[in-house]
């Protein structure tokens, strides 16, 4: 759903970004697919456009052999400074509500439900006037 408060929050879907908005991309590794290494180089470069990437880390799939594995500190590495590997969603959240400015697009990526990140990010917002 699009907030009233000017900071767009997309659960899903493609769409065109405003060159004077920033695009912050929040990257969630649910699908054991989305977990292998074989990806890397493509969320390489599909991440590097945003201008700030969260990644929520996740819990190591054991099914999936450990060469494999996709490394989420390590991809956040590649995409370089403005890529950031979340331990957990209080760390995702303090980092939103801090860095976050009106006029920013939040699209947050996963095959599953963020619960209620972006309404709790809203109020929080609310509440310290930032947007």
């Amino acid at each position: 759903s699009r907030s009233g408060l000017g900071i767009g929050l997309f659960d899903r879907g493609g769409f065109v970004v405003d060159a004077q908005r920033r695009l912050v991309a929040i990257f969630d590794f649910k699908s054991a697919s989305s977990k292998r290494r074989v990806f890397f180089a493509d969320y390489v470069a599909s991440l590097a456009v945003a201008d700030r990437v969260l990644l929520r880390e996740y819990q190591v799939d054991k099914r999936i052999p450990r060469p494999e594995r996709l490394d989420p500190l390590a991809l956040a590495t590649e995409i370089g400074e403005k890529a950031k590997a979340c331990l957990n969603d209080q760390m995702l959240e303090r980092i939103l509500v801090t860095e976050l400015c009106q006029g920013d697009v939040v699209v947050f990526m996963s095959c599953a439900s963020y619960g209620n990140l972006s309404t709790t990010i809203e109020q929080q917002l609310q509440r310290r006037n930032k947007i």
